[in-house]
């Protein structure tokens, strides 16, 4: 989900080629709902994971 708040640009295509070819790239979860996590969830800046 981090990389997809990184680069939101390429998580949104990737979830446009899962709309496109009917298929998940993961069974559990889906790029549409990771854009939507990425976008609605706040895990603070990166930085803070560091330690």
């Amino acid at each position: 989900m981090q990389a997809a708040r990184l680069h939101p640009e390429l998580a949104a295509q990737y979830a446009a080629v899962e709309a496109d070819i009917g298929h998940r790239f993961r069974v559990d979860v889906s790029m549409a709902e990771v854009v939507a996590d990425a976008t609605t969830t706040d895990t603070g800046p990166v930085a803070d994971w560091i330690d």
